[in-house]
């Protein structure tokens, strides 16, 4: 066996390199066949996909900062006026031409099963007159050279379901005020997307003259809170979406849930190494009764 053992592990580290080698190779393989276009459904192949499901996907940033404090015990989303000189409440988004933006990073591929947006309009009330919301999905910045649309137009209604957030957006030297109840709306494309930085854009409408007004992500004491992005010639040009008062860039609320999709390795990949450990160990055997002068 001492005579063996040399060639059995210059045999297995051969094999062994060979069977990654080749179970590299498999696995690219596989995974151009298996891997979806975008927007299209996931197959679902447990032996080289692996779904977790119900994932906090992405969540731009926080618009609660008073918790019950608002009228009627809601929640409050307070522009910082009187300690930041901030005065923009809120983004229009309305057709045909104002549009907004906001980017998502995904660490792994992703099925996007709902996108919750947020958006008032003055003086609607706590129920939501929210009544069109259509999305795109660019994979670059949108306007930007290269950039393109992967998902969703300009005109197709995506709104799927809208209520009241149970938070309103005030100044905070008008806490309790009640005009500008934000409502959320969702969508549900089913969307599937390869891992990597998407910028989704979006315009609404709804019932009430005043809106809809898209309020931005507010963290207090936070003078700039992200890149969103505006457009007033429906993306002709887009620009920083900023405060009107202090000019500093702004993220836009957007909570996006669904799916991770990670690659695993293949049970045939296995299986081979398996059996090329089992041919050295037999190659091994041999050597060992020629050596002894036994008949093979």
């Amino acid at each position: 066996m001492k005579r063996c053992l040399p060639l059995f592990l210059i045999t297995v580290l051969s094999c062994t390199c060979l069977t990654l080698a080749h179970s590299q190779t498999i696995q690219a393989s596989q995974d151009e066949a298996l891997v979806p276009t975008i927007g299209s459904p996931i197959p679902m192949n447990p032996g080289t996909r692996d779904v977790i499901t119900d994932q906090l996907l992405s969540d731009s940033g926080p618009l609660v900062t008073s918790i019950g404090t608002g009228f009627g015990g809601a929640d409050e989303s307070v522009l910082q006026l009187s300690n930041l000189g901030m005065t923009t409440l809120g983004t229009r988004s309305t057709s045909p031409e104002f549009r907004v933006a906001e980017d998502a990073r995904f660490s792994t591929d992703v099925l996007i099963e709902r996108i919750t947006l947020f958006a008032y309009q003055v003086n609607s009330g706590s129920t939501s007159t929210m009544t069109d919301a259509n999305l795109r999905v660019w994979d670059g910045v949108p306007g930007e050279p290269g950039s393109q649309v992967v998902f969703g137009d300009t005109s197709t209604n995506q709104l799927v379901s809208t209520e009241f957030s149970g938070i309103y957006r005030v100044f905070d030297l008008t806490l309790g005020n009640d005009a500008r109840p934000i409502m959320t709306l969702v969508i549900e494309p089913n969307l599937f997307l390869e891992r990597g930085t998407y910028w989704f854009d979006w315009q609404l409408d709804g019932s009430v003259d005043n809106g809809p007004w898209i309020p931005h992500v507010t963290i207090a004491g936070a003078e700039k809170t992200g890149n969103a992005l505006r457009t007033n010639d429906n993306g002709e040009i887009w620009v920083s979406l900023q405060d009107n008062a202090i000019a500093t860039n702004q993220a836009i609320p957007m909570i996006i849930e669904g799916s991770q999709i990670r690659s695993v390795p293949s049970s045939s990949h296995i299986s081979l190494a398996l059996l090329i450990l089992l041919t050295a160990l037999l190659g091994c055997w041999h050597q060992k009764r020629f050596a002894h002068g036994a008949p093979f």
